[in-house]
């Protein structure tokens, strides 16, 4: 390692503190968080269908989260009659396909559902994630961002990249084990906003693959339209549904 790199990884490291709460908080930002227990999101996206999921169908999207793990998901296609679901009631996670068939994702995806439900996620790092450490600094576009890499529940790296200059994470990366080898899972973030509380959220996010069991070739893009910061939602709401056929 020569100088340069060394200065490189010194700097990273010198912002550890603040960026393994999960990204570089301040203590107003912490609070600002801390007083929103609840979201509504409506997007558009695409549903993946197809042969490996290569094939995009523009869909409307809502997404209500509940503090403290509560999620449901709901993607409706645009041009036909075609919708799917998932979720998390706070004990499980759940899938519902376009035929209405409901069944829980297979056990990697449900441990790693199981924690992007947590509404606290971004300050919770440290309990959902050991050996974290900052492994120095990369680029992501025009971007200088530092890596953190984390070993999660299932004991598979994860990594997340924040923007050096706000400390707002701009990429998380997950690998699903394959017969050829990890096949990466990728978040961009882009475009953050304040909704109205002081905290940013990602307008744009982009991910590549569509889904962690598609086509390396696909890719879907969630662009937000509005989010509704604490909104009282009914538990109820959260409840896994009944299938209409017999899971697959």
């Amino acid at each position: 390692m020569d100088d340069a790199e060394l200065a490189l990884l010194q700097r990273a490291y010198a912002a550890s503190g603040k960026l393994l709460k999960g990204r570089a908080i301040s203590q107003p930002e912490e609070a600002a968080l801390r007083k929103v227990n609840s979201l509504v999101i409506t997007a558009t996206n695409t549903i993946p269908t197809g042969p490996g999921g290569v094939i995009p169908v523009p869909a409307n999207t809502e997404r209500f989260w509940k503090a403290p793990n509560l999620v449901l998901y709901t993607a409706k296609a645009i041009s036909q009659p075609l919708s799917i679901s998932n979720g998390f009631d706070g004990k499980e996670a759940w899938n519902q396909d376009a035929r209405g068939r409901v069944a829980p994702p297979l056990p990697l995806d449900a441990i790693r559902a199981k924690r992007m439900a947590d509404f606290y996620e971004p300050l919770n790092m440290k309990k959902n994630y050991t050996d974290l450490k900052v492994t120095g600094l990369e680029k992501i576009g025009d971007r200088e961002v530092y890596e953190v890499v984390g070993i999660p529940e299932e004991k598979i790296p994860e990594r997340f990249y924040f923007d050096v200059q706000t400390g707002l994470l701009v990429r998380r990366v997950m690998t699903v084990p394959t017969a050829v080898g990890p096949s990466p899972y990728e978040w961009n973030y882009d475009d953050y906003r304040d909704a109205g509380s002081g905290v940013k959220y990602p307008y744009t996010v982009r991910t590549e693959p569509a889904g962690p069991r598609n086509e390396f070739s696909s890719h879907s893009i969630t662009k937000i339209s509005k989010i509704q910061e604490n909104v009282a939602i009914d538990n109820a709401k959260f409840v896994k549904p009944e299938s209409k056929e017999p899971p697959p």
